[in-house]
C-alpha cells in the first residue's frame, strides 16, 4: 500500500488479485483509516477465491454511479443573477495572514472578475460566473513549490448579502472558498480550505 496526503491511496492485494486506487480530499488521517476499514469489510472479506472478480453488471453500475458524481456546490436561494451592483467596486482590507491589501470586483459580460491585491503589489484574479463553472489556471503552492494549476470556479449568492466563491483545483485534493458578507460600505471576507494547504482567516474590508 502507498498513500499520500489528504487520502490518496494505492492498495494492492496480490492474493485477492485486486488493486484499489482512490483520490480523496480528507482533512485527517482518521478518514483514511475509515476508508481502509471499508475496503477490508466490503471488499477483501467478501472475495470468494473460486469466483471471477469480473462482474459486468457491477461494472456498469459503478460506471453509471461515477458518471453521476458531482461536487456539492451550493444552490442559489432565489437571488437575482444580476451582479451589476458590485461592478467596479474595490475594498481596502484590514490586516490578514495573506498580506492582502485590497479586493475588488469588475463585471465582464455574463461573468465577473474577483481581484486580490497584496502588499508586495502582486495581483491574483479569478473569473466567476454565477451558478456556473468557469475553468482557468492559477498559480498555487503545493508540495512546497508553485505550480500552474487548472482551477474550476463557481459563484453563488446564498442570500442577497452573502456571496460564496468556490475554487476547485483540478487533479488535486484542494478546494478553497471565499465567503463574502456585504453590509453597506463594508464587508467581511472569510477564506476557508478543506485542507491545511491554505490557512483559514477572516478579515474586514471598507469600500474605497
Amino acid at each position: 500500500m502507498g498513500n499520500g496526503g489528504y487520502g490518496q491511496l494505492c492498495f494492492v492485494a496480490p492474493n485477492q488479485n485486486i488493486v484499489i486506487a482512490a483520490t480523496s480530499s480528507f482533512s485527517g488521517m482518521q478518514q483514511l483509516q475509515n476508508l481502509l476499514d471499508l475496503v477490508y469489510e466490503h471488499v477483501i472479506s467478501q472475495i470468494n477465491h473460486d469466483t471471477s472478480l469480473v462482474h459486468c453488471d457491477g461494472q456498469d453500475k459503478l460506471r453509471e454511479y461515477l458518471l453521476s458524481m458531482t461536487y456539492p456546490f451550493p444552490v442559489p436561494q432565489g437571488v437575482s443573477d444580476d451582479f451589476i451592483q458590485l461592478d467596479n467596486q474595490q475594498y481596502s482590507v484590514q490586516d490578514n495572514p495573506q498580506c492582502m491589501e485590497k479586493l475588488g470586483f469588475s463585471k465582464k459580460n455574463q461573468q465577473f472578475e474577483f481581484k486580490l491585491t497584496y502588499e508586495d503589489e502582486a495581483v491574483k484574479s479569478y473569473t466567476f460566473k454565477l451558478n456556473n463553472l468557469v475553468y482557468s489556471c492559477d498559480s498555487f503552492i503545493k508540495d512546497l513549490a508553485v505550480h500552474h494549476q487548472e482551477v474550476a470556479t463557481y459563484a453563488c449568492w446564498l442570500n442577497p448579502n452573502l456571496l460564496e466563491l468556490t475554487l476547485v483545483y483540478i487533479e488535486t485534493p484542494y478546494v478553497v472558498k471565499f465567503i463574502i458578507k456585504f453590509d453597506g460600505s463594508t464587508l467581511e471576507l472569510q477564506c476557508t480550505s478543506n485542507t491545511s494547504q491554505v490557512e483559514d482567516y477572516t478579515c474586514k474590508g471598507t469600500l474605497i
